[in-house]
C-alpha cells in the first residue's frame, strides 16, 4: 500500500518543542515533514495515516556555511524498517 501524502495529518513539529537557544549559534535544523519519518510499532503498518501512529522525527542539523539544496523523505512506505530514509543534498557556501 502507497500512503497517500495529502492524508498527513499535522502534528506539533519535534523540532518546535526545542527551545530556541537549544542548538549553538551558527546551526538550524533541516527538515522535510511532507511524509512521516518514522512509525509506532504496535501493530502491523496499514498504509493509512488514519490507522497507523506516524511521526515526523528525523532530520539533520546544519551549519551556516552549508546551504540547503534539498532535503526529502524516500517515501518507502515503511517497507524495511520503522523509519524512512531522509536524503540531504548541501552545497558549501564561500
Amino acid at each position: 500500500m502507497t500512503a497517500e501524502r495529502a492524508r498527513l495529518p499535522r502534528v506539533k513539529c519535534w523540532q518546535k518543542s526545542w527551545k530556541k537557544n537549544t542548538l549553538p549559534e551558527h546551526f538550524s535544523f533541516a527538515v522535510d515533514d511532507s511524509y512521516p519519518t518514522c512509525r509506532l510499532l504496535n501493530q502491523p503498518y496499514t498504509g493509512s495515516y488514519d490507522t497507523s501512529q506516524v511521526y515526523v522525527i528525523d532530520g539533520f542539523i546544519v551549519s551556516d556555511n552549508l546551504e540547503v539544496t534539498e532535503i526529502k523523505v524516500l517515501n518507502e512506505d515503511f517497507q524495511y524498517t520503522d523509519h524512512q530514509p531522509v536524503q540531504l543534498e548541501v552545497s558549501f557556501l564561500p
